[in-house]
């Protein structure tokens, strides 16, 4: 299922129909590419052109690092499309909507991606940071990224783009730390696309936790009769185009 193909990606949270688009994998429309949208370069996936899937599955997901009452930093997350229309799971693909504006003034300020286990049979493990790549024209890995990092791609603010690299399905939870000065760090998890869209149907399986339950992002919906792949697509969204160089140089 992991394949060295290339990645589209995907652009901005603009609503755009699946109209003129290909068939992937299982049959639903998606776009595949269109310059000069907004008067930057896109490359458009499966999930956010398309509104009716019909897997009953997840696709995307979203998450917010809060302290108190505050909101530190808020995202959306989704798996890459190759030209295929094959889900490239190893990767995800994370839009940083917001980020506490002091966050890029702090020296010290980082932000990292863990990856995490967590089953009935084999309990909670917590994996090392995974490298991540910023979203830019130019190829780059880090552990950590800081401000200074994206200060170098022109970045002093967000929304930006992160891939994820090896959010495999070995792990199933993916949480994000926002890091400060005097060792003071919040971070937030998340489940990692692909998942069941109804959380009373995610329930059922026998290998869910209570911890992974009330992560299920419509958990306080339970027992509803909702559309809830549907509501999952809101999370979708487009992502900026990388530059061949640098999926060459990450061997897609």
């Amino acid at each position: 299922m992991k394949r060295q193909l290339v990645l589209i990606l995907l652009g901005s949270m603009a609503l755009i129909t699946a109209c003129g688009g290909s068939l992937g994998s299982n049959g639903s429309a998606y776009l595949d590419s269109q310059d000069d949208f907004d008067g930057v370069d896109y490359d458009f996936g499966r999930w956010a052109g398309s509104s009716v899937l019909n897997s009953g599955m997840a696709h995307c997901n979203r998450f917010s690092v809060t302290d108190g009452s505050r909101t530190i930093a808020s995202g959306l997350a989704q798996h890459p499309v190759d030209d295929y229309g094959d889900v490239q799971d190893n990767f995800t693909i994370v839009k940083i909507s917001s980020l506490d504006p002091a966050w890029f003034n702090d020296a010290n300020g980082g932000l990292r991606f863990v990856p995490i286990q967590d089953s009935a049979t084999a309990g909670y493990t917590e994996g090392n940071n995974l490298i991540s790549h910023v979203i830019t024209n130019t190829a780059n890995s880090y552990y950590v990224i800081t401000p200074a990092i994206l200060r170098q791609y022109g970045i002093t603010a967000a929304p930006f783009y992160v891939m994820v690299d090896g959010t495999t399905m070995d792990w199933n939870v993916l949480a994000v730390d926002v890091m400060y000065s005097n060792n003071f760090h919040k971070y937030a998890e998340f489940l990692i696309p692909d998942f069941e869209a109804n959380p009373s149907l995610y329930s059922q399986d026998e290998e869910v936790t209570d911890h992974l339950l009330r992560l299920h992002p419509f958990y306080s919906l339970m027992g509803q009769n909702l559309n809830f792949e549907s509501k999952a697509t809101k999370y979708c969204f487009y992502y900026p185009k990388m530059e061949k160089q640098f999926r060459s140089d990450l061997h897609f």
